[in-house]
């Protein structure tokens, strides 16, 4: 009973479905976008780092900024990682 009367559970959640539905998107959605906009740079480093592009973080973070274009280039790839 304490469940069924509480607003996070029981009937509550039937009538507020596709108001839960439709915040739980966007909310996944707004994660995902804030995630990635923190570990696609990491992501771009550390690749570049793997291939030997760069020895180390500080050159990498350095070569890929004044060669490909400043901040941009640090998000190079991201609509593909926004779909896989």
């Amino acid at each position: 009973e304490i469940v069924a009367n509480s607003p996070w559970g029981g009937e509550s959640l039937e009538r507020n479905g596709a108001v839960s539905a439709s915040l739980d998107f966007v909310s996944s959605a707004t994660s995902t976008i804030c995630c990635s906009i923190i570990s696609g740079p990491i992501s771009v480093i550390t690749d570049n780092i793997m291939a030997g592009n760069y020895p180390d973080l500080p050159r990498a973070v350095k070569g890929i900024s004044s060669d490909g274009g400043g901040i941009g280039a640090f998000y190079a790839g991201w609509w593909p990682q926004m779909a896989g």
